[in-house]
């Protein structure tokens, strides 16, 4: 590896950059260096070894989480910071320790120019893996999902901040790639030392919308987007100089000269290693497009039964229910998905999921992207088991208790019947109508709408 010459000069430099420079390196240290216990415990696992796309994300994307609280993406406000303040706190106490040991000699003459050519090394490999990572979600794309039927069902007022950001993305498969192919750019134009300052100004351009939307939209991945666009502003800012002269004085500035850090054979070696992994994340995240949208269950539904229905007639322990939006018992309609996931719209109320996903899950029941952060629906994952009947489980953590035991009955192909017992043992019995429902999203608004 080798980068530019650092403008950082130990014998030249103003008194402060010392203590600036021993700072930064203790600080972003401990936030890129896995110094986390429950990081290694879950390497030990080996569940990244199926190359799944965002058990990769997850060693690359890795910050350090001190507080079991704080431990997921969904912590909002200063508080999730916290880890930071104790990083903090920790560079502080690290930058009067190694000064205290620098003046008594009990250390060797630390080289800061070829410290802070390291630092920077570091930090652009970091945020390089980072940006290919999420670019190759973005590109595939796999991050933000189309929504679904019942997803369209849903009042715009009873989904989360975060859900309604996920689903402007989700309806615009290209131009999320396109910010895909933008972060990949970006990601790529980092690891070359002649590039590193337009990898670094093409990031911020990108990122400064991801910070504004993660905190305005309470993504929950506030730390993460404000460490991607604090580690892109350290890399530019060592090029401002040079543009300042250059751009503003209008006068002839010499690039940098190099300053190796490894003999050529190393460096050769890690740019292999590093382009390896940066080709299995982006296969990773192509297979999953192809095979295992990560987000949505794979089991396929009911075979031609996808779509909007009515529930014409509901019998609850013997009662016909007439139809109401206030009952708690009265189902209202029903969405069958293409995958095996249903949705029931009821007067009961329902406890918002309001965890983020961005997980790994195997099982389609573990999959609740389509009913976290939504609220005014009832989502179910369901089975078939032996006999045919159908084995109904909430997916929203809050309601996992709830599930139904029913038979299927289709006595034409736009009615469903579902009778059986649910988690009470009280009886259910539902005629299901389904409704030729056209969705301007899908169908588009540039082509004739045939009513």
């Amino acid at each position: 590896m080798a980068t530019h010459e650092a403008h950082f000069n130990a014998t030249h430099a103003p008194r402060y950059q010392v203590p600036v420079l021993q700072f930064a390196t203790v600080f972003f240290a401990i936030l890129v260096i896995p110094l986390d216990y429950k990081f290694y415990a879950w390497i030990f696992t080996g569940e990244w070894l199926d190359f799944q796309i965002t058990r990769l994300i997850k060693i690359v994307s890795y910050l350090p989480s001190f507080f079991n609280e704080l431990n997921n993406e969904q912590q909002l406000g200063i508080g999730a910071f916290a880890s930071w303040g104790v990083a903090l706190l920790l560079a502080i106490i690290g930058v009067v320790v190694w000064q205290q040991l620098e003046k008594k000699g009990s250390i060797p003459a630390v080289n800061y120019e070829r410290l802070y050519a390291w630092f920077r090394v570091v930090l652009r490999y970091k945020l390089a893996l980072i940006l290919i990572s999420f670019g190759s979600l973005k590109l595939c794309p796999l991050q933000f999902p189309f929504p679904s039927l019942s997803n369209l069902h849903t009042n715009y007022g009873d989904f989360l901040p975060w859900k309604i950001w996920y689903h402007t993305l989700g309806i615009t498969p290209n131009y999320t790639a396109f910010l895909g192919g933008v972060e990949l750019l970006a990601g790529l134009l980092l690891c070359s030392n002649k590039t590193v300052g337009f990898g670094a100004a093409l990031t911020l351009g990108v990122h400064i919308n991801v910070v504004f939307s993660s905190f305005s939209y309470q993504l929950g991945n506030q730390v993460f987007a404000t460490f991607v666009f604090l580690v892109a502003t350290i890399l530019f800012v060592h090029d401002v100089p040079r543009l300042y002269s250059l751009l503003y004085q209008a006068k002839i500035t010499a690039p940098e000269k190099e300053l190796p850090l490894a003999s050529e054979r190393v460096r050769l070696v890690a740019r292999a290693l590093f382009f390896v992994l940066a080709s299995v994340i982006f296969l990773s995240a192509l297979f999953n497009y192809k095979h295992d949208p990560y987000l949505i269950p794979k089991t396929p539904g009911l075979p031609n039964a996808a779509g909007l229905y009515n529930v014409r007639e509901f019998i609850f322990n013997n009662d016909t229910l007439p139809y109401s939006r206030v009952d708690p018992n009265r189902w209202q309609n029903v969405i069958f998905e293409e995958w095996a996931t249903l949705s029931i719209r009821t007067a009961k109320p329902v406890i918002v999921d309001s965890t983020l996903y961005l997980t790994a899950a195997l099982a389609d029941i573990d999959r609740v992207y389509e009913s976290a952060g939504v609220d005014g629906r009832r989502y179910f994952s369901y089975t078939a088991d032996s006999t045919g009947r159908l084995q109904l489980v909430n997916k929203n953590r809050h309601h996992a208790a709830e599930k139904y035991t029913l038979t299927v009955l289709r006595p034409d192909p736009n009615t469903i019947i579902l009778e059986g017992v649910n988690e009470n043992n009280d009886h259910i019995k539902a005629v299901l109508e389904r409704l030729d429902r056209k969705y301007l999203l899908i169908e588009s608004r540039r082509k004739p709408i045939q009513l």
